[in-house]
Parts: C-alpha cells; structure tokens; sequence
C-alpha cells in the first residue's frame, strides 16, 4: 500500500472537479522543491518521494493518468477509442517537472525518446519531431495522431534540448524564427506552418519567448567546418496531402557534398552511380526530400 501525500485534482471551466490523477503532476516537483529548499519541512520532501514513486511507472510506460478507486477503476489510462494517445504538453511539463528535479535520469532519458523518435508517417509526412511535437501522439502505433503542431511544447522542451539534444532545439528554434509570427498561435500545421484556428496564445508565447531569449545558435567542431568547408545549396521538403505530391518553397542549407562510396550505394533504377552523394549537414533531411546544387536535383 502506497501513502500518496499529494493531492492531485483538475477542475473543468464549468467547476466540476476531475479525479484522475496526470502524470503532468510532476511539474509540480519544481515549486514542492522550492518550499522545501526554503522552509526546510520534512513535508514537502516526503510529497515530492511519494510522488515520484507513485508517478514513475506509469510515466515510464507513456500512460497520461491514473484513475484512482471508487470513481476510477484503480489502472492507468492515455486518452483516445483505444487508449493509445497522449496529450504532448502534459508529458513536455512532466518531463520538464522530473527533469529539473533529477536531471538527465534513467526515466527522463527513456520517455524523451520515446516520444521524440517518433517520426511522420504515411498521414502526416510533414511531421518533424525536432521541430515540435503532436499535440497528440499514438504511442502505441508510433505515429502522429494530429495534423499540427502544439507550438508550447517547444518551449517547454527548451532546457531538456539546451543540454542533451542540441540539434533538434537548433531545428526548433530555427523554425519559430523563421515562423514566428504564427507560432503565436497555439497550433500550426505541420504541412505549412498554418495556425489551426485563429486563436494566439499568451502562454505558448510566454515559453516561446524564453526558449528564445536564452537560445544560442548551434556550435560545435562539426559547424565549424560546415562553416569552413560547407556549400550553400538547395533544400526542398516533401510534402504529401490526400495523395498529392508537393515540395516546399525552397530554403537554402550549409552541407558538404561527397561522392558516395561504391559499397554504400543502392541504386535505384533510372539511376547511376554518379548519381548518388553523400550530405553531410546538421539540417533536417527527410526520406524522399529533393536538393538541389550545380544546377542538378
């Protein structure tokens, strides 16, 4: 039998009080830290152990809640017909709640891949992970689960990507500059950036902000001599809507192009060997993506 000390409740915009138990809870490790490191109380450390060992588990396996007896049924639960969604805001701010607490751990490391290498798919091809998450994510079939991105995890993700995954934050930032005016709407396509409904978010543009005001570009000995060494050539992203084929306005990228190896070629009919390049570049590059350099695609 676990002593659970923390009271966990959500109330819905007409008062009525929900009674699951989200692991989204665990963001409130940051302020239960914080009492105790200025009060000294045994209290609040104790809520902060019962918590974490109540929450990990099920936080572990990407359930969203708990559904605590005698109005739930005692079992963890995600959202969705076949109990396979997660809300990614709810695991952004847990993530965020465990790691401020015990830094890159064992359980923050696991859930971040999991949700994180969680790519697009034949529905949402457009779909890129290191630029947001879903705002609903199938962790049960591995896909997206939304056509659009729920632009406040970005920004919630911000410490986490700072110091273990440099790359995908250099994407995300790149991407809200880029789109920043509608990233102040909660939601964007992931197809073309759209907002989903006309509807701004202080809250999104709050953690937006500070992702951006503490974000440096990234550096390291492979930018350097992108930087270097690096050609400017021609990016264009695939995109596939209700079966139709389109490609991106074009962007222009840092890469060093190389002559692939013979033993590392697959070549696909209509092609020869000469064809085939390698691209070095930290850029996203999909599957099927088009660029084009020397007047060639």
């Amino acid at each position: 039998m676990i002593n659970i000390t923390v009271v966990s409740a959500r109330a819905t915009l007409s008062e009525a009080w929900l009674v699951g138990m989200y692991v989204a809870d665990l963001y409130g490790t940051i302020a239960l830290q914080q009492l105790y490191t200025r009060t000294s109380e045994a209290k609040y450390q104790t809520m902060i152990n019962d918590s974490l060992n109540f929450y990990r588990s099920g936080f572990e396996n990407l359930y969203l809640k708990y559904s605590p007896p005698p109005y739930g049924d005692g079992n963890w639960h995600r959202t969705g017909a076949q109990d396979n969604l997660i809300y990614d805001d709810d695991f952004g701010y847990a993530l965020l709640g465990l790691y401020s607490y015990e830094g890159w751990s064992q359980t923050v490391k696991k859930v971040y891949e999991a949700i994180n290498t969680i790519g697009n798919c034949t529905e949402y091809p457009s779909y890129n992970p290191l630029v947001c998450w879903a705002g609903y994510v199938d962790v049960i079939d591995h896909k997206p689960a939304c056509e659009y991105y729920d632009c406040v995890t970005a920004g919630i993700l911000f410490e986490i990507r700072n110091s273990y995954d440099s790359i995908a934050l250099d994407q995300s930032a790149k991407s809200v500059l880029v789109n920043s005016d509608n990233f102040m709407f909660w939601g964007v396509k992931f197809s073309d950036y759209t907002p989903v409904e006309n509807k701004k978010s202080t809250v999104t543009v709050a953690w937006l902000g500070r992702m951006m005001l503490n974000y440096s570009p990234l550096t390291s000995v492979f930018t350097r001599i992108l930087q270097v060494h690096g050609r400017r050539i021609t990016l264009l992203s695939r995109r596939e809507t209700n079966g139709t084929v389109n490609y991106s306005e074009a962007a222009t990228i840092t890469a060093i192009i190389n002559p692939a190896q013979a033993a590392e070629m697959f070549i696909q009919p209509g092609y020869a060997s000469n064809d085939v390049v390698r691209v070095y570049t930290v850029s996203n590059i999909a599957h099927r993506d088009k660029i084009a350099f020397d007047g060639k695609e």
